[in-house]
């Protein structure tokens, strides 16, 4: 059992340490109160009397548990590369993200227990191996589930990790994990040392507001372990997040000597990703640039050309490329086109600013004569690339809010001119209002000359508006004889003659009078 230590150790950060969104605070550790272990409490206690000093001690064991050899999930919060992606990844050095702030320092490589405030080496590593460092005598090198108790069951040709079973109950020794047999050349070169432990691990406190979310969407103390060494360009690596602990003897710079041997490493995460061929950097990249590689690869032209061969091959080469066209009234035609970054010769352009892109589709009207070159074709180059500037634009929220609120702005302003011009015509033809306290009440603001417009028709009496209805003729409603026609039938007719008909009966005693 260890001794226990009385003054715990104190917290690398301040539980109250805040930061601004979208900031990044890191930090060389956040160490635990107390490293993982077993710990025994002694507490003493001595009485003053007068014949006899009579001492009283009493014991209490305890333990402090902490990931060992497997990973909770959710601990690890993300991986990069990315696992299972193809990059341009060759020049990052792989890592991994902990949702425990203490994780890499909650044990330590030869199970002691840090003294004071010493950052002790953190106990995980991650090794990125190359294809042809997974292979041992010709059979593939694979991470294998057993047993506690087999990972620290020592072989002939396997060196385990230096952690004794007696600290084990025969329960804990039947738990499950993962690991891996890799040759002790192998690991004792592509582990990190002891000195270069400590800068491989680090803590950060994140505020992810403000900030693309990236896999990390969450605000808190996190910690990191970076590895040592750069994926190969070209091929699938392979990266184990693995546990140091009794491996102090294997690691580089170690005691043991490479003994053709494997060493038996506790994996507690691994992934997989592929590293594209290495292009160089940008500037490389640059300058070995042909004007080539911008070109629509095409079969040579041969022979004498004719006139259209001829321009043509010129398009070509500096980057155009024809392409089937739809127009709006629904014809089909050829168009050219070429990319932003085709060497094709340009000059200021005169006409911009464009409001739409079919204003800036080019039309090469052709040639009135064969001695002057032409297609009569049209160059939709700078339309697309209009189009593509708007929509890019558009998709930048920052930027659209912006342009919405120039909008809304410049929308406002139109209406208050709108609204000046419409006051300053109803002012003036108010009584005693003249044109100039008109301008003047229209300079004062149009909220003020509202004000004033509705104080001053609320003051005055509005004529009576009288609405005269006139008489429509019989004759124009629809369905209804003339009176005039009904009236002569009924002169002419007696009572009894018209018995049977009741809308003339009805006429009969409205008009009776008339038919006398």
């Amino acid at each position: 059992m260890l001794e226990a230590r009385l003054v715990t150790q104190d917290l690398a950060v301040s539980c109250g340490d805040t930061i601004n969104p979208g900031e990044i605070q890191f930090y060389q550790a956040i160490l635990p109160p107390l490293s993982s272990g077993n710990y025994r409490l002694v507490v003493n206690q001595e009485v003053q009397l007068p014949a006899e000093t009579p001492k009283y001690e009493h014991l209490r064991a305890f333990s402090v548990d902490g990931p060992r050899f497997t990973l909770t999930p959710g601990t690890v919060q993300q991986v990069f590369p990315p696992a299972n992606l193809a990059g341009d990844y060759e020049r990052s050095l792989p890592h991994v993200v902990f949702t425990d702030p203490t994780l890499p320092w909650t044990r330590t490589i030869d199970g002691s227990v840090p003294a004071g405030d010493d950052v002790p080496p953190p106990w995980v590593a991650l090794l990125t191996l190359y294809p042809e460092e997974l292979v041992s005598g010709g059979a593939p090198i694979e991470v294998k589930q057993m047993t506690l108790d087999q990972l620290l069951t020592p072989s002939a040709t396997v060196i385990p990790p230096n952690i004794s079973k007696s600290q084990f109950t025969p329960q804990e020794l039947t738990q499950n994990l993962l690991a891996v047999e890799l040759p002790q050349s192998v690991f004792s070169t592509i582990t990190p040392t002891i000195n270069d432990l400590p800068y491989l691990a680090h803590a950060r406190l994140v505020n992810t507001d403000g900030k693309e979310i990236l896999g990390l969407n969450a605000d808190g103390y996190f910690s990191l372990a970076v590895g040592n060494r750069l994926p190969k360009a070209g091929a699938t690596n392979t990266v184990y997040l693995v546990s140091l602990e009794g491996q102090g003897a294997n690691i580089r710079g170690g005691s043991t000597q490479p003994s053709g041997k494997s060493v038996r490493v506790v994996v507690l995460a691994s992934w997989q990703f592929t590293a594209r061929a290495a292009r160089g950097d940008f500037l490389q990249i640059l300058q070995n640039v042909s004007i080539d590689l911008l070109q629509f690869p095409f079969t040579p032209f041969e022979g004498n050309l004719t006139r259209e061969q001829t321009l043509a091959k010129m398009a070509l080469q500096v980057g155009y490329v024809p392409l089937f066209n739809n127009t709006r009234s629904g014809e089909t035609t050829t168009s050219w086109y070429r990319g932003p970054g085709s060497p094709a010769p340009t000059k200021v352009d005169a006409l911009a600013p464009y409001q739409y892109a079919d204003n800036v589709i080019r039309y090469d009207p052709g040639p009135d004569d064969a001695s002057v070159p032409g297609t009569g074709v049209f160059d939709q180059s700078y339309a697309c690339a209009w189009q593509i500037g708007r929509l890019l634009g558009l998709s930048d929220a920052a930027f659209a809010r912006q342009l919405f609120e120039w909008r809304r702005a410049y929308q406002q302003y139109l209406n208050e001119l709108a609204l000046l011009d419409h006051l300053t015509a109803r002012l003036e033809s108010f009584p005693g209002i003249s044109s100039l306290q008109a301008t003047r009440l229209q300079a004062a603001g149009p909220e003020l000359a509202a004000k004033m417009w509705l104080a001053a028709a609320a003051g005055l009496a509005e004529e009576p508006r009288v609405i005269r209805h006139e008489h429509r003729s019989d004759a124009e409603l629809p369905g209804v004889v003339p009176r005039e026609e009904l009236a002569a039938k009924a002169a002419g007719l007696e009572d009894d003659d018209a018995g049977g008909d009741p809308l003339f009966a009805l006429l009969d005693r409205v008009f009776g009078g008339d038919r006398k």
